[in-house]
């Protein structure tokens, strides 16, 4: 007996009854061994055990009921194993090892690839270098590793671990319960997880990474876009190139990020960042809890900020910005108007082309703007200037605190100017211009009056086109001037002219009061009947008229003929307030009843004469 069969011997006589041990005999093969009704040895130095056990190939062993070890060094245990490959080994019922080197463990387990494994009822190991661990567990693909019951390893070098994992992609992972990784390269990580997408990877329970090269992290979280990243419970990555990160959120558009939960990135380009922030417009970005930015290439900064207008942006908790090309920024600013801006808290730009810069400053008319705290610029093309201006006449200006521009072209400079008529300006603080084209400049000016100018501290242009120059001067009549400090000119077309000075009568120049006269100095001879005389002229005129006073004192001083005469000739002299004349006269009887005079005075200012005749009866 040889050795090997001796050993064999010794084996059975420890493990079988005495008439298996009986059953031992040499087998066909050289230096080989057989044991059991029908087994066959016939490889050199093999052996076979077990009723119909077949040991074909050169140093096999075949162990157990039916079993075949087929290939050189192979070896098959169990009833019905069969180890058909070179080096192969098969341990269990039914377990077949087919390929070379390959070996299979467990009930109908099946190592068919070269260098497989198979471990566990019904596994199967079918690809080169596979393995196959875990009833039911398929590795098919090249060096391919299925761990788990149910688990299938299809592709090429891919690795399945889990309960019904899957992975079928070349070189792709599938580890979980259930999960599946079917892409090339893929990776699927988790109960239910799914890596369908060439390079994907799905990392959580029941997350998805459908598109190539994507990335799933968390539960249930999808990434369906090429080259889309999913972080996130619930979160989806639907758009290629997209980022949703955090629990539910969205990234639907193309190359969009979405981060924070329920974050939504629906716009092509668009970026959400902050729970519940919304970026639905394309090259969107929308930054904050709750933030929303709807409109192309809008921003929206800040809680509850909403840019919805193409180009807007809004900045500040609950800014909005709706306008097209509009900017908001500030808590609750808004910005509503077409290339409008509104710069501070409550500030408000709802006309196109308008800039509100302010707590709560409001710009509504077109092209208007408004600066400072409460400024209102709600007349198209105004401006409001300071805290509480207003400008709500069309084209008007409002500067200065709580100054108001209400009429159309109208200007209002200082605080409390108001500029109410049509083209109206009020320059200083309190300045009141009410008339149409009116003009009020200096500290509580008035020019109520249309087309009425009051320039001074307390001047008044209260009359139609009249003009109040000087501190507390005063206008009062239409077409009134009063020029200087505290003069009044009442009356209708008057003029007070110098400090104090009334005009209280219609179409009357002053230039003093009642006790406050003044001289008129240099003055021009008056030439034409409505020119003022200068007191030249007047002299002139006092001399002429003392000199003829005078020159008929001297002709009345000269005697008359006598009773009973007929003819007689005299002289004369006379004076007038230093004035003196000469004069020289005849007189005559014709008749009882006629008599004649003449005469002539002669004076340094001029000659006169005269003469006359009686009849008496």
């Amino acid at each position: 007996m040889t050795p090997r069969a001796a050993l064999v011997t010794l084996l059975l006589a420890a493990w079988s009854a005495p008439s298996v041990a009986q059953a031992l005999h040499p087998g066909s093969g050289a230096q080989s061994v057989e044991v059991g009704a029908g087994s066959n040895a016939s490889g050199s130095q093999s052996t076979a055990l077990g009723n119909g056990a077949q040991a074909t190939g050169s140093h096999s062993t075949a162990t157990g009921q039916g079993s075949h070890a087929t290939g050189s060094n192979s070896t098959a245990t169990g009833q019905d194993a069969n180890a058909s490959g070179t080096s192969s080994t098969a341990t269990g019922q039914g377990s077949q090892a087919t390929g070379s080197n390959s070996t299979a463990t467990g009930q109908d387990a099946n190592a068919s690839g070269e260098s497989s494994t198979a471990t566990g009822q019904g596994s199967q190991a079918t690809g080169d270098n596979s393995t196959a661990t875990g009833q039911g567990a398929t590795a098919s693909g090249e060096s391919s590793t299925a761990t788990g019951q149910g688990s299938q390893a299809t592709g090429s070098n891919s690795t399945a671990t889990g309960q019904d994992a899957n992975a079928s992609g070349e070189s792709s992972t599938a580890t979980g319960q259930g999960s599946q990784a079917t892409g090339s390269n893929s990776t699927a990580t988790g109960q239910g997880a799914t890596a369908s997408g060439e390079s994907s990877t799905a990392t959580g329970q029941g997350s998805q990474a459908t598109g190539d090269n994507s990335t799933a992290t968390g539960q249930d979280a999808n990434a369906s876009g090429e080259s889309s990243t999913a972080m996130g419970q619930g979160s989806q990555a639907t758009g290629s190139n997209s980022t949703a990160t955090g629990q539910d959120a969205i990234a639907s558009g193309e190359s969009s990020t979405a981060t924070g939960q329920d974050s939504q990135a629906t716009g092509d380009n668009s970026t959400a960042t902050g729970q519940d922030a919304n970026a639905s417009g394309e090259s969107s970005t929308a930054t904050g809890q709750g933030s929303q930015a709807t409109g192309s290439n809008s921003t929206a900064t800040g809680q509850d900020a909403t840019a919805s207008g193409e180009s807007s942006t809004a900045t500040g908790q609950g800014s909005q910005a709706t306008g097209s090309n509009s900017t908001a920024t500030g808590q609750d600013a808004t910005a509503s108007g077409e290339s409008s801006t509104a710069t501070g808290q409550g500030s408000q730009a709802t006309g196109s082309n308008s800039t509100a810069t302010g707590e709560d400053a409001n710009a509504s008319g077109e092209s208007s703007t408004a600066t400072g705290q409460g400024a209102q610029a709600t007349g198209d093309n105004s401006t409001a200037a300071g805290q509480n201006a207003a400008a709500s006449g069309e084209s008007s200006t409002a500067t200065g605190q709580g100054s108001q521009a209400a009429g159309s072209n109208s200007t209002a400079n200082g605080a409390g100017a108001a500029a109410t008529g049509h083209q109206s300006t009020a320059l200083g603080a309190g300045a009141q211009a009410a008339g149409s084209q009116g003009v009020a400049s200096g500290w509580n000016a008035n020019a109520s009056g249309t087309q009425g100018v009051a320039i001074g501290g307390n001047a008044s242009a209260q009359g139609n086109q009249s003009i109040a120059l000087g501190a507390n001067a005063s206008a009062t009549g239409d077409h009134s001037i009063a020029l200087g400090a505290g003069s009044q000119a009442t009356g209708s077309n008057s003029v007070a002219l110098g400090q104090g000075s009334i005009a209280d009568r219609d179409n009357s120049v002053s230039v003093g009061s009642d006790g406050g006269e003044r001289n008129v100095t240099n003055v021009a001879n008056g030439w034409h009947d409505t020119d003022a005389v200068n007191f030249r002229q007047l002299r002139e005129v006092a001399r002429y008229a003392y000199s003829g006073i005078a020159a008929a004192t001297a002709l009345a001083m000269i005697p008359d003929v006598d009773a009973g005469k007929t003819f007689s000739i005299g002289v004369g002299t006379g004076g007038y307030l230093g004035y003196q004349a000469v004069a020289v006269g005849a007189s005559a009887r014709l008749g009882q009843n006629l008599k004649v005079r003449v005469g002539a005075g002669i004076s340094a200012a001029s000659t006169t004469w005269g003469a006359g005749a009686s009849y008496s009866w």
